[in-house]
């Protein structure tokens, strides 16, 4: 897998409906006195590429990550950097268009019978 555009630590990631899967905010370093990342990109398996969807409105790591019944996916709270007086109270919104692959693709949710859902793209 090539390497993501920032490197970056305590970064929350999800796997996005189309099979994608985003990587937002952490440390831009290995350490806790690096500053904390904007940035936030999507990782497509299927071409093995990052591309850039940020940056988010306010850095932000340690947050919550959800992946919303839309495919929209939300970023909550968190730290604006290390310092515990720095936790945010607010919220990052990624509209799905926005982080889907340039390709169009058709993906195919398939249950399985142990109710785990894979999806099939073309």
């Amino acid at each position: 897998m090539p390497l993501q555009n920032t490197a970056r630590r305590s970064s929350r990631a999800t796997i996005l409906c189309d099979g994608s899967v985003l990587l937002a905010g952490g440390f831009e370093g290995s350490d806790v006195d690096t500053p904390v990342s904007n940035s936030a990109e999507v990782y497509n398996p299927q071409l093995g590429t990052w591309k850039e969807v940020g940056p988010m409105l306010t850095e932000r790591t340690q947050h919550t990550v959800t992946l919303l019944s839309d495919c929209d996916v939300i970023l909550i709270g968190g730290q604006k950097n290390g310092a515990t007086d720095f936790i945010l109270n607010s919220a990052s919104l990624f509209i799905q268009s926005d982080l889907s692959p340039e390709e169009e693709q058709i993906c195919i949710p398939i249950k399985a019978a142990n109710e785990t859902v894979a999806l099939i793209c073309l």
